[in-house]
C-alpha cells in the first residue's frame, strides 16, 4: 500500500465518520464526536505532512501518525 493510498483511506474514513458522530446522543455529541473529528483530522493532517516532506524527516512523522492511529482504535468501538 503506498503513502498516498493510506493518506487517502483516512480521509474516507473521516467521510463516513462523520455522520456517525453526528448521530451520537447530545451528551456524548460535543464531547466524543468533537474530540473523535478532531484526532481523524489530526491524522489526516500528520500523514499528509508525512507524505509531502522529504525522506528523512518523515520518519518521526509516520510513528507520531501511528501513535495517533492506535489512540482512535481504542476510542472507536
Amino acid at each position: 500500500m503506498s503513502q498516498e493510498d493510506i493518506v487517502n483511506r483516512v480521509y474516507q474514513f473521516l467521510v463516513e465518520m462523520i455522520p456517525r458522530l453526528e448521530k451520537l446522543p447530545r451528551s456524548q455529541k460535543f464531547l466524543i464526536a468533537d474530540r473523535l473529528e478532531s484526532m481523524i483530522l489530526d491524522l489526516l493532517q500528520a500523514l499528509t505532512e508525512a507524505y509531502y516532506t522529504t525522506r528523512e524527516p518523515e520518519v518521526p512523522k509516520f510513528t507520531q501518525a501511528k501513535g495517533r492511529s492506535m489512540i482512535l482504535r481504542l476510542l472507536i468501538p
